[in-house]
């Protein structure tokens, strides 16, 4: 059974992270990011820019998995698509990453909180890595650091996310750092945070806002790496 075709946003979508090395997709839930990140990967195999790194939630794992095969088939996702997913020990997992001879690699956020896979993301050259869900790395964690250490070894990164911003510009910090590093004129969160946002509250450190005087700039550094799809 053939898959139907896409959506013309969808088609924008991955017309432009073909062309890009580096884009933030916002499209909300039912809008079909999926779909877009199976074809470019699939575009992006044929063009040989492999391998790939596609990051998940662990909750939408198996069902990432699902829509490979939905929507590239059982047999292609069979032969190129590797799923590193609890059937694994963090061993396996670690091994597969670098040595694995799948043309993509499906990981979730959550392992990359283990240094054991740091290690094994972090020690090969990606050819793309695409990032579902971006919105969840607001804030510095173990995953967080393991996510910009791939980003150097990667030739091109994507992010997938609905609202980016849901508290304050500091939600904007880590992914676009991540997919420019120092687009935002500085890599250290204090100096964005001091250099953006409105602060107060306890302390006078919190992030309030944005800065009325940086918005135009925050909105223009947002919009350049946005895909012209959204």
């Amino acid at each position: 059974m053939m898959a139907p075709p896409m959506l013309p946003h969808q088609d924008r979508a991955v017309e432009d992270i073909v062309t890009r090395d580096d884009v933030l997709v916002r499209y909300g839930t039912g809008t079909g990011k999926m779909r877009i990140i199976v074809e470019a990967c699939r575009v992006m195999m044929a063009a040989g820019d492999i391998p790939g790194l596609v990051l998940v939630p662990n909750s939408l794992l198996e069902q990432s998995w699902q829509q490979f095969v939905e929507w590239a088939g059982d047999a292609w996702t069979r032969k190129n698509v590797e799923s590193l997913d609890g059937g694994m020990n963090l061993y396996a997992r670690r091994e597969q990453l670098k040595r694995g001879r799948a043309n993509i690699f499906l990981l979730s956020h959550e392992a990359l909180s283990y240094p054991i896979i740091r290690e094994g993301v972090t020690s090969r050259t990606w050819g793309f890595v695409m990032l579902d869900e971006a919105s969840r790395f607001r804030n510095p964690s173990k995953r967080t650091r393991s996510l910009r250490a791939a980003g150097v070894k990667a030739g091109s990164r994507y992010a997938f996310t609905g609202n980016l911003v849901v508290k304050s510009p500091l939600d904007a910090y880590y992914v676009l750092d991540w997919l420019q590093p120092g687009v935002w004129g500085t890599r250290n969160r204090d100096a964005f945070k001091t250099n953006y946002c409105l602060l107060g509250g306890f302390g006078g450190t919190q992030a309030l806002g944005l800065r009325p005087d940086k918005a135009k700039e925050f909105k223009a550094i947002l919009d350049r790496k946005q895909s012209p799809a959204n």
